[in-house]
């Protein structure tokens, strides 16, 4: 007890977010009961751990216990938690579902330009490269050698180019185009210029242009998908 004391005591100083779930064979249900097991529910409320399950989740005939178990130090990121009908084994599943924002991702992304592919002149490369010189008795060699030739041959044609941060807001919306994101700019110059100041004819020309730009990227969207 003393040692799972200190160890989760060392996480909360080091502002760790902490879930302990499984089996752990502890009968929370008998907490008045057992001085062992109000000690050790005790040390986890003293630590700031709070219990998510608090109903019988082994269940038979004769007994209900509530030995498999879900706590936390970080309740306020807890939306939900439950147990699970389910009659695959004796325990019953329970879950919690965290509230939480993922880190966003700095990994530098790349692409292909195909913008001044020709598709003969590659194809003309491709049966230019002899790979019967490519290949030995060595497989792997064999395999490395095709595959840097042919490598070659496509970065020749379609270079690999790093994607810039205005690309690569737009590949998680392929369908918005150069030009519709030019009209979403021009849209927000007329809502300031137009929609806000409540004249009627440029309020009804906002509208109509963002009518219009919505069907646009409705139609967009279908086409990519």
């Amino acid at each position: 007890m003393h040692s799972k004391s200190n160890y989760l005591y060392n996480l909360n100083n080091k502002s760790k977010e902490v879930f302990v779930l499984g089996d752990i064979n502890i009968n929370f249900l008998n907490y008045n009961r057992d001085n062992k097991i109000s000690d050790y529910l005790d040390m986890l409320l003293d630590l700031g751990y709070m219990p998510l399950i608090t109903k019988a989740t082994r269940i038979t005939d004769y007994t209900a216990t509530l030995i498999d178990h879900i706590y936390t130090n970080v309740l306020q990121k807890i939306t939900k938690a439950g147990i699970c009908f389910a009659d695959i084994t004796d325990h019953l599943p329970v879950y919690c579902t965290v509230r939480n924002r993922l880190p966003l991702c700095q990994e530098t992304k790349y692409f292909r330009d195909f913008s001044h592919f020709d598709k003969h002149l590659f194809l003309n490369d491709l049966e230019n490269i002899d790979f019967n010189q490519l290949i030995n008795e060595d497989v792997n060699k064999s395999i490395n050698n095709v595959i840097n030739a042919l490598q070659t041959v496509s970065d020749k044609h379609a270079p690999v180019k790093k994607l810039s941060s205005k690309k690569i807001k737009q590949s998680t919306k392929p369908w918005l185009s150069d030009s519709i994101l030019k009209s979403i700019k021009r849209r927000q110059q007329l809502f300031k210029n137009h929609f806000l100041t409540k004249d009627f004819t440029k309020v009804k020309f906002y509208k109509a242009y963002n009518n219009k730009l919505n069907r646009l990227k409705d139609l967009a969207k279908k086409k990519v998908f």
